[in-house]
């Protein structure tokens, strides 16, 4: 006999026809959702229902109690111990008056240490604050797995323009996300103009034609349509600042750090 052929009579090679059927049928496992997967579908909820009047958003009156209160519920949620740190930062936020006459808060989390699970929880508590204009976490110890999440409240939070995600250790597919957020953010700012243009008017009169080639032309010529506010995205300190004064000195492999200081 061969070498390594098992020479009893009871033994022989089972044909592979006979192995498919012997063979017990693989089971297809249902796909578990992850936890940024899970985060990323339930900000985009609650901004809808924020939208929609399904749920109410902050007074300016308690604006800073409201958010504490959705800040420690969103922890309970999401099984994470609130941030001390974070939490004063959030009493101490105050309402000032924009220079579009609105009134707007900011708040500041740099050096906080919340990581990336703390970070659901603070901008689920953010997206109430209808009035927030800048948010800061600089320094927090974000890396990618928040990345999602970030890129959801960037595309969907309505007066946001500054968001300071320096001294972070984000990922080059980080950048990517928030790329593309940034891309639907403008794109549905434009479509919303373009909307109120034409709903302005009446049917068919030259006002209404007027604003609509107006409107056309400047979301075409001009990087954002009429009175659209910008949003500054501070990505400083970060492998992704690579050639922009950061520091790193070569293009990052995934989300390691390339060089210090």
């Amino acid at each position: 006999s061969k070498p390594g052929r098992p020479t009893t009579a009871l033994a022989r090679e089972v044909p592979k026809a006979e192995q498919r059927q012997l063979s017990p049928p693989r089971m297809e496992l249902p796909l578990v959702p992850t936890f940024e997967t899970e985060a990323v579908d339930s900000l985009r909820k609650l901004f809808a229902d924020l939208k929609e009047g399904r749920e109410d958003g902050a007074l300016l009156s308690g604006v800073a109690q409201t958010v504490r209160e959705r800040y420690v519920e969103s922890c309970r949620r999401w099984q994470v111990k609130p941030n001390s740190l974070a939490l004063s930062r959030i009493e101490a936020t105050k309402v000032s008056s924009g220079v579009d006459g609105l009134f707007e808060t900011a708040y500041d989390f740099s050096m906080c240490h919340i990581g990336d699970r703390g970070a659901v929880c603070l901008l689920h508590a953010l997206a109430y604050d209808a009035h927030c204009v800048s948010v800061s976490l600089a320094s927090c110890g974000l890396r990618r797995a928040c990345a999602l999440i970030l890129g959801a409240f960037i595309e969907l939070h309505p007066r946001l323009n500054n968001l300071d995600l320096q001294q972070n250790n984000l990922s080059f597919d980080s950048g990517e996300s928030f790329l593309a957020s940034l891309q639907h953010r403008l794109n549905s700012s434009r479509e919303q103009s373009l909307r109120i243009a034409v709903q302005q008017p009446s049917l068919g009169s030259p006002t209404m034609m007027k604003q609509l080639f107006t409107t056309k032309r400047q979301s075409t010529n001009s990087p954002r349509p009429p009175e659209h506010r910008g949003l500054r995205v501070n990505l400083g300190g970060t492998p992704l600042a690579w050639d922009r004064s950061g520091c790193t000195v070569g293009p990052p492999a995934g989300s390691p750090w390339a060089g210090k200081g």
